[in-house]
């Protein structure tokens, strides 16, 4: 959404000229057909353009997110939009698509948009663009993953602890070779993930073979190439962990190919896979993140950081909050204990 000054520049005309107009004066016509235009073009009412001259505000946020396509970005999206929509704002989605230059851009354009604050899925970068934001004491929420030196609100989950404890239900079950794909390896969260598998496997004194842990990128290609990799050259892998429900879709479509029987020749669990876990036969046993809560606890934090003002001794400081993953127990597993 533009601001007065978008209207400014687009028209040639001063501020002042401006808000004389829009609070009702008058101006010359020949002006005032070049802030209509300037309106209509833009997409601004009246109300939003005075409103945002008399609060310096432009009721906009920036929504930088990795995937355009992933489930879990794309249902976040939906949940902030709805959430900062009935309180009065509009938002700028933008996809960095996992590169690391192009996030830095998109958030020189956001800067540049003007926005009144920030909802963002990093890559865990730190970019200087975040400081020159907070900076200017607008808001800025981080979801699913901290980024070093920016100390901001966050909300991720309790990935090592779910990670640890669908790898010790695997381990009870007997498993004793089980494979985990990962994201990134310099991800946040899939440091996390691996962190609660090691830590489940050191506890149970089951060493680990290293060969089965792969780091991707969270995408369906990693997936489908490394469970074809992990099952083509570790067959006495039992178990496999994946570690997102694209990750997941990729495996799937591997094994069905090498025509692995699930669970009797291989057990999954899959982090997600909300939309497709019950579809597949068997069904597949899985992590869930609450998703939409995670969406809707960013909006109202950003809400709140908008509605303080950075001169109040009373405001909180960032806060990290961890939401908690529910694991759902279905038909992917086999056990290897009754064996």
């Amino acid at each position: 959404m533009a601001t007065i000054k978008d209207i400014a520049q687009y028209t040639g005309l001063a501020l002042s000229t401006i808000s004389k107009y829009l609070n009702g004066g008058n101006v010359k016509e020949a002006n005032r057909i070049k802030i209509e235009k300037s309106l209509q073009v833009l997409n601004y009412s009246r109300n939003e353009a005075a409103r945002s001259l008399k609060t310096n505000k432009s009721m906009t946020i920036g929504i930088l997110i990795p995937n355009l396509r992933s489930h879990f970005d794309t249902t976040i999206i939906a949940m902030v939009e709805e959430e900062l929509t009935n309180a009065g704002y509009s938002v700028i989605i933008c996809a960095y698509h996992k590169d690391i230059q192009l996030e830095r851009d998109k958030l020189k354009f956001l800067l540049q948009r003007r926005v009144d604050g920030l909802i963002i899925i990093p890559s865990g970068d730190h970019h200087p663009e975040l400081d020159e934001f907070l900076d200017q004491n607008h808001p800025i929420v981080l979801i699913d993953r901290p980024v070093e030196g920016v100390d901001v609100d966050t909300i991720i989950v309790d990935n090592e602890q779910s990670s640890r404890f669908v790898t010790e239900y695997l381990l009870r079950k007997g498993h004793r070779d089980i494979g985990i794909i990962c994201g990134n390896e310099t991800t946040y969260t899939s440091k996390m993930r691996l962190s609660g598998y090691l830590e489940a496997h050191k506890r149970a004194g089951v060493s680990v073979d290293m060969n089965l842990i792969c780091y991707g990128d969270w995408s369906r290609e990693s997936g489908y190439q490394f469970a074809k990799s992990l099952v083509t050259d570790h067959n006495h892998m039992t178990a496999l962990i994946s570690c997102s429900d694209d990750v997941s879709i990729g495996v799937l479509r591997a094994l069905a190919e090498m025509s692995v029987k699930i669970p009797s020749e291989l057990s999954i669990i899959s982090y997600d896979l909300l939309e497709y876990a019950e579809i597949f036969m068997p069904a597949i046993t899985t992590i869930e993140q609450p998703i939409k809560d995670i969406g809707r606890k960013a909006a109202q934090l950003l809400l709140q950081r908008l509605a303080e003002k950075p001169s109040d001794s009373g405001n909180q400081a960032p806060q990290v909050i961890t939401m908690k993953t529910q694991f759902i127990e279905r038909l992917s597993v086999s056990d290897h204990s009754v064996e």
